[in-house]
């Protein structure tokens, strides 16, 4: 089974809003794909020293901090992580960074942020898509936006769906003129709305099934997990059932119970990568619990502290749709 260690948060994320007097200011792991309040807060602490700044200018630079997490911040991270490898590598086995924002850097991020003075919020909640007849503002997380010279798809309004769906996707850079592909397949010349963060299409007459999205123009093209399932309203989405067993340790075979699965590619997604192209038999997923292997090498996890638990969300997408999500509690 073929695992691609970038994270899929957006489809399934929650909006992290926090006042000053919030006691974690990182409770989640981070990853590429990751979106939220809690992502703008970490690029503004790596922004902090210029050994980890996201960018000198433009998007992700000192005052112009997103709340997407892409490849730069990855590699900021693997720079923050690196620079301080004994407080946040060598406790869990490490010897280089990963980029990978788990428990280990969560936990000394938090330190950081509660021995630093608090900044007040700035509330991000509609600003890549504003009311109509309303200004975006002159923030500068706005401004980067709304003048990005580099291109971003973040993600689509909308996972799944018939032909002639609305489809609104999010992102910045966009141009005048864009080339959508879903798949292979282009839509040529689409506009952008709202300033160049924005832009809503029809879903294209194709066959049914799932297909990668991605934009492209003169600054370049996306590559990024964002993705729709075109399917006829009648098609019911895949159910997990049964998820056996429930929790354990890292390496356990876990086998998925359900309805609408199908013979082949099925695609897990869950809270630290995604498997492609799984099969099925007889409506059951077999598939093994490894995050991040160079995370939780054996040498890693005698480092890992005695009641270290996650749970892991586990979806099935394929070209029925999103099925449900059933955890799985990964116990160390």
């Amino acid at each position: 089974m073929k695992k691609i260690v970038y994270v899929f948060v957006a489809l399934f994320a929650t909006t992290f809003v926090w006042t000053q007097n919030s006691e974690a200011f990182f409770p989640r792991d981070l990853s590429i794909g990751s979106t939220g309040q809690d992502v703008f807060e970490l690029q503004r602490v790596l922004n902090q020293k210029t050994e980890t700044r996201l960018a000198t200018d433009g998007v992700g630079s000192p005052g112009n901090e997103t709340i997407y997490f892409g490849e730069l911040t990855k590699n900021a991270v693997i720079r923050y992580q690196n620079l301080f490898s004994q407080e946040i590598l060598v406790p869990v086995g490490l010897s280089s960074g990963t980029g990978y924002v788990g428990p280990s850097t969560r936990a000394y991020l938090n330190i950081v942020k509660q021995t630093t003075q608090p900044t007040q919020i700035i509330p991000v909640t509609a600003v890549i898509n504003p009311p109509a007849g309303t200004s975006l503002g002159t923030n500068s997380f706005t401004s980067a936006l709304t003048n990005s010279k580099e291109l971003y798809l973040f993600y689509p309004s909308v996972y799944e769906g018939e032909v002639g769906t609305n489809l609104t996707l999010f992102g910045a850079g966009f141009e005048d003129e864009n080339d959508v592909y879903f798949g292979d397949e282009i839509l040529y010349d689409v506009s952008s709305q709202n300033y160049g963060t924005s832009i809503s299409i029809l879903v294209p007459d194709l066959p049914s099934g799932y297909y990668g999205i991605s934009v492209e123009n003169s600054k370049g093209k996306t590559d990024t997990d964002a993705f729709f399932v075109i399917k006829s309203i009648s098609t019911k989405d895949p159910m997990i059932e049964n998820i056996s067993p429930q929790g354990g340790g890292y390496g356990q075979t876990v086998t998925l119970t359900g309805t609408g699965f199908t013979a082949s590619g099925n695609q897990i997604r869950t809270a630290y990568g995604i498997a492609d192209n799984v099969s099925s038999n007889n409506g059951k997923i077999v598939f093994t619990v490894e995050p991040f292997p160079e995370s939780f090498d054996a040498d890693g996890l005698q480092h890992i502290p005695d009641d270290f638990s996650w749970d892991i969300g586990i979806t099935v997408v394929n070209s029925n749709g999103i099925s449900n999500t059933e955890i799985y509690k990964l116990e160390l």
